[in-house]
């Protein structure tokens, strides 16, 4: 398994991540959809560095900002509230319907590692 809990928090993200940019979803789709199902199986086929590449192409115009962000992230340990926040400014013209998404998504995890 992945820095992911599970195959269906890495299904929740997926999910989410396609709301991002719905007219490149056909582009950054499939490479993601193909990425869960490796992430399922192995973090060192499903790893951080793949995923954001994958990631940088969902807005080409704004991957000058958020590029530089995501490949920072990647190489350190698994953060998901740092990556909701950079995924937040990918697309703001639909981060009224993911960015609500992503950090009750991102929430989840931080309140879930204190139970344990």
């Amino acid at each position: 398994m992945s820095d992911f809990e599970s195959s269906a928090d890495i299904d929740k993200f997926v999910g989410i991540v396609k709301l991002i940019n719905p007219l490149t979803v056909s582009a950054y789709g499939p490479p993601l959809e193909g990425w869960a199902f490796l992430a399922k199986v192995s973090s060192a086929l499903g790893s951080r560095a793949s995923l954001a590449q994958i990631l940088k192409t969902i807005n080409p115009l704004t991957a000058t900002a958020y590029g530089p962000l995501l490949d920072n992230w990647a190489t350190r340990p698994f953060n998901r509230v740092e990556l909701a926040g950079i995924l937040r400014a990918v697309n703001p013209l639909t981060a009224g319907a993911y960015g609500p998404l992503l950090d009750a998504w991102a929430a989840d995890a931080v309140v879930a590692s204190r139970r344990r």
